[in-house]
């Protein structure tokens, strides 16, 4: 079986910790570009308790496709798929899901996949995955590029090389106005990493920035990018120029995977420190943390439907921005492991070792 190398173990005590702390919890939950040598087992589910699921047809080279009804869990349905979820992104009125040597496309309507598109399977694979300039956006290691897909067609209508392969904690973040990715990883005791911008526009690299630390993950807008660094350095770009502008000091490591998210409408960017076991919020303008959440270790965010949702061991937690404070909970028993998360059609989407879950925000309690 051909070798992935998107994610590597941290070679040093604090992210050690850091692993160790999150391995504890009730909750698996595996970084961002870490692969699995062979497809892990599936949970069991007892018949006692859970309907029958109903199985919808196989879509060529993936997994068939079920759903079953929880209720009144807020889990309404859950999505097989093949392999490890690599990434999860919300556009064109569809889900998309890296997962395996894949692309699917998921109808929110129907829970079905509508599309399945192979990516670099010769090669190391989907890396991640975002939407963001009318198209998909899927980084691929080994040889290091990105590939685009036109959801219009569900055709690859672009492969653009990066000029080096990609390594380490591997971060995709799109904008209107262009695609960002960060690699790095430690090597002969030095730390370091680079960012790419793509111009969606002529489907390019325009900018390579070395970066001071080792990024772990990037989100971005039109009027800025955040990198979260495994020192727990957060670093500020300005997207016109490409270069570093400002950086947040948290104190402690951000953790290997979906740590950072910046939600423009709030005026805030959210970090999480699972270390700290806090999820921060910082005021854009000033650089300042605002807050400091208790959320116990949480290594994935997202924003939408009015929240901020931080995975950790205790499940998915409903964080209230006017409030900044914990006001729901998702337990952990209800869900069979996260790797991470994003928001769409009104649903919250929770991408896990060989499933997606459709979760309902309106029924997660406090």
């Amino acid at each position: 079986m051909r070798s992935r190398p998107r994610g590597w173990v941290a070679r040093n005590v604090v992210d050690g910790l850091v692993a160790l702390a999150v391995l504890l919890g009730s909750v698996w939950v595996v970084p961002r570009g870490l692969s699995s040598p062979s497809e892990p087992a599936r949970p069991a589910t007892s018949a006692s308790t859970a309907p029958p699921p109903t199985t919808l047809p196989t879509v060529a080279g993936t997994a068939a496709v079920s759903t079953t009804q929880v209720q009144p869990s807020a889990v309404v349905s859950r999505v097989r798929i093949d392999g490890f979820a690599e990434g999860l992104a919300f556009g064109a009125d569809s889900l998309w899901i890296a997962a395996g040597d894949r692309l699917l496309r998921l109808d929110p309507a129907t829970d079905r996949v509508t599309a399945s598109i192979p990516v670099a399977q010769q090669d190391s694979g989907p890396a991640g995955l975002a939407f963001g300039a009318g198209a998909v956006w899927v980084p691929v290691a080994v040889p290091g590029s990105i590939w685009r897909v036109d959801p219009g067609s569900n055709k690859i209508v672009a492969r653009i090389p990066l000029g080096e392969s990609l390594a380490g904690f591997i971060g995709i973040a799109a904008s209107d106005s262009a695609v960002w990715i960060t690699s790095g990883e430690q090597q002969d005791g030095e730390r370091g990493g680079v960012l790419f911008r793509v111009d969606p526009r002529r489907n390019r690299v325009t900018a390579r920035l070395p970066l001071p630390g080792v990024p772990s993950d990037v989100a971005a807008n039109r009027e800025s990018v955040w990198i979260a660094t495994t020192s727990g350095q957060v670093l500020v770009v300005e997207p016109g120029r490409g270069r570093i502008v400002g950086a947040v000091q948290t104190g402690g490591p951000l953790g290997f995977t979906q740590t950072v998210a910046v939600w423009a409408g709030m005026g805030a960017v959210w970090l999480a420190d699972p270390l700290a076991k806090v999820v921060l919020r910082v005021d854009p303008s000033s650089l300042r943390v605002m807050a400091s959440i208790a959320t116990g270790p949480v290594t994935a965010l997202t924003v939408g439907n009015g929240a901020v949702w931080a995975v950790g061991p205790l499940g998915i937690q409903r964080i209230d921005p006017a409030s900044n404070r914990v006001v729901a909970t998702l337990p952990a028993a209800e869900l069979n492991g996260v790797l991470m998360v994003t928001t769409g059609a009104g649903w919250l989407w929770a991408g896990g070792a060989d499933q997606v879950a459709k979760v309902d925000p309106k029924r997660i309690r406090a």
